[in-house]
């Protein structure tokens, strides 16, 4: 995806993106945002031993900290 994403065409000319929105690629970052949400729901209602839940653990670290796309 991050191939896509860095297309290099839209980076040296980014108007282009609302000219020719990437809709394949827009419905790819929307997926992997809903998936990344999910788990840090999850994370949250059951916890476990992991990483993810030991950073959810504390304060100074909200779901928003975690979150791909804000």
């Amino acid at each position: 995806m991050m191939h896509d994403i860095r297309e290099p065409l839209y980076l040296v000319a980014p108007f282009l993106e609302r000219i020719f929105p990437r809709r394949k690629i827009i419905r790819r970052v929307d997926r992997l945002y809903e998936v990344s949400n999910k788990l840090l729901d999850a994370k949250c209602s059951k916890p476990g031993e992991g990483i993810m839940t030991m950073m959810l653990k504390h304060p100074e670290l909200s779901g928003n900290n975690f979150s791909i796309i804000t």
